[in-house]
């Protein structure tokens, strides 16, 4: 009987983990120095469909999938600098960051690749991958040279990154390495902590400390309403402005798009895509949409004035809810309750990181295609746009409760009996 593949990444993840990976490591035949099983395993072993739906619906390798997409860490990582003392303090820091400040692998591999960037244009630059970075940072006779070469470096990198966003994550990145070498000791001064002034950052929140997991699944645990939960998704997850959460209408919601998709006018936002997909919340929508939809005078706002159900709530009215959420879920910035553009960094920081997997996907990719494939050296926009979606929604899955995601759930079960939930209808529009 012909086994019927799903085409969908999170189909074929669940093969993987539940399936493949657990054959493939129980065969005493495979490299036990490997992570991964290798294509000729995959093709023995009759796999061999998941690789031509990879390469067709996803454009995708074997590695880049049980890599980026499984979460298998790589084999060592490989740095795209060859200098041993440099390789050494890079994997250093990683591994002491894991063990002294809580890292998951996840943030471990994601540094890695916002690392393993700068690296490379480290090597692009001096046309010499095995540049000795740590004796050039440690050059005291050198230092305005050294400055000079490492704003060039980021330069070419905010060229070539995203946005500005993204192209700060690799530079702070950079900076926090080059800052536990000077705590160790290991280099005398630093003469890259402050080449992030020579640039000019259009960043939405510049300076915004960003909410930290622990921090995220308070807020979830502590959230009593269904409004407390809508700032939670609105301000960290979906990422959308103070102003603009309280505005967000009925009439700007496509609920038959996959994924759901709310649309704003082109004055309602300040910069960035008019077009915003919900990959986490559309049931949070439907529910509130059903329970103001009983109120005649609604006119269609997600968050409403407590008196005139007519007009959205006030955006400093919204704010305080987060605000208090904050206080009650003792979610603290600088001593003082979070506020909505740190919950809005947490969205910018997570976006970053997938750019970043998403960097290093091309990157991969350019290193395995022979010369015959040239033509498909880079992923197409709407393989890169699924796969950011992925990295990031998983982001996510990694802090909220396990039962948030599940599509039989009824998410509200403390506050069912404030709005008299189970009376509703639940599959409306």
């Amino acid at each position: 009987m012909t086994r019927g593949w799903p085409h969908d990444l999170k189909g074929l993840r669940e093969i993987a983990r539940n399936e493949i990976l657990p054959e493939w490591e129980a065969d005493d035949e495979t490299d036990p120095t490997r992570n991964w099983p290798k294509d000729e395993w995959i093709v023995e072993n009759g796999f061999s469909t998941i690789k031509g739906i990879l390469r067709r619906k996803h454009d995708l390798t074997l590695r880049e999938f049980f890599t980026m997409i499984v979460g298998i860490e790589n084999e060592d990582h490989k740095w795209d600098i060859n200098d041993p003392e440099t390789v050494r303090r890079a994997n250093e820091f990683l591994d002491r960051s894991v063990k002294y400040r809580d890292w998951t692998e996840s943030t471990k591999t994601t540094t890695y690749h916002l690392l393993n960037r700068v690296f490379r244009e480290i090597g692009r630059h001096f046309d010499d991958s095995e540049v000795a970075l740590i004796e050039m940072l440690d050059n005291e006779q050198n230092m305005t040279t050294t400055y000079d070469t490492f704003v060039d470096i980021m330069a070419e990198i905010k060229n070539e990154a995203e946005s500005d966003e993204s192209a700060y994550r690799y530079l702070r990145m950079f900076q926090r390495y080059v800052e536990s070498l000077e705590r160790r000791y290991i280099i005398s001064s630093n003469p890259v902590s402050d080449i992030d002034e020579e640039f000019t950052w259009d960043r939405d929140q510049t300076g915004s400390t960003p909410l930290n997991d622990e921090q995220i699944r308070a807020l979830w645990d502590t959230a009593e309403s269904l409004e407390e939960y809508l700032v939670i998704i609105g301000y960290v997850i979906w990422g959308v402005r103070r102003k603009e959460l309280p505005n967000i209408n009925r009439s700007q919601i496509n609920l038959s798009q996959d994924p759901v998709q709310i649309e704003f006018a082109e004055s309602d936002r300040k910069n960035g895509s008019g077009t915003v997909d919900i990959l986490f919340g559309e049931q949070y929508i439907k529910e509130q949409i059903n329970r103001l939809s009983t109120h005649s005078d609604w006119g269609g706002h997600l968050l409403v004035d407590e008196d005139n159900k007519s007009q959205p709530m006030d955006p400093r009215d919204t704010a305080n809810m987060f605000q208090d959420l904050c206080e009650r879920a003792d979610v603290l910035i600088d001593e003082e309750p979070a506020t909505p553009n740190n919950g809005r960094a947490v969205w910018h920081d997570y976006n970053a990181e997938a750019e970043a997997c998403l960097r290093e996907m091309d990157y991969i990719k350019d290193q395995d295609l022979t010369d015959d494939e040239s033509p498909r050296r880079y992923h197409s926009q709407n393989t890169e746009e699924k796969i950011r979606q992925m990295l990031y929604l998983e982001r996510f899955k990694k802090i909220l409760p396990e039962d948030v995601f599940s599509e039989d759930t009824v998410f509200l079960r403390d506050i069912e009996n404030q709005y008299q939930l189970d009376e509703m209808d639940w599959d409306g529009d």
